[in-house]
């Protein structure tokens, strides 16, 4: 099932640097919760 999964995380580069770790963190938490067969795997930044 998670192999076809892709996604983009978009951020507004011009939010304060702690915004957008915040909004980074949360997205990311969101996931991992919602997916979590994706814990534990590598995964590749682009």
């Amino acid at each position: 099932m998670t192999d076809d999964i892709r996604i983009a995380i978009i951020v507004n580069p011009f939010l304060p640097l702690g915004l957008v770790a915040n909004t980074a963190g949360a997205i990311s938490i969101g996931l991992g919760a919602r997916l979590p067969a994706l814990a534990a795997r590598r995964l590749t930044d682009r």
